[in-house]
């Protein structure tokens, strides 16, 4: 009698790991870090929600107190990292790091995740 070979197991994902474990603080560049509980458990695509702002004044820290460090356009693919205190700690495809007004912001939609397109100009 030969005996049955037995299926090959499915290999399991490794999961990534969080945002907070991979972003140095020599990534940040000086921005403030946030809390450990408030980074998100991966980064969210996103933008500049286009119906409350052409551009968001990016800040080193999470408020009005902290100086301004640069400034993102509404068609600008961004990544939403960490939420603090109702601002949004967002990385820009050049890999620069900033604090902006959380209600300022909006994930990608699941078109633009597809076709990673960036929101049409408008005006």
């Amino acid at each position: 009698a030969t005996a049955t070979p037995e299926p090959t197991p499915e290999p399991t994902a490794t999961p990534e790991p969080l945002l907070k474990t991979t972003v140095s603080d020599a990534d940040l560049g000086g921005v403030v870090r946030p809390e450990e509980d408030k980074w998100y458990d991966s980064a969210r695509k996103g933008f500049v929600d286009e119906t409350k702002a052409f551009m968001v004044a990016l800040h080193w820290g999470p408020n009005m107190a902290w100086n301004e460090n640069m400034a993102v356009k509404r068609d600008e693919p961004l990544e939403l990292l960490a939420e603090q205190n109702g601002w949004i700690l967002v990385r820009t495809a050049d890999g620069k790091y900033g604090w902006g007004s959380g209600n300022l912001f909006r994930q990608a939609t699941a078109a633009e995740l597809q076709t990673s397109a960036a929101p049409a100009n408008q005006g």
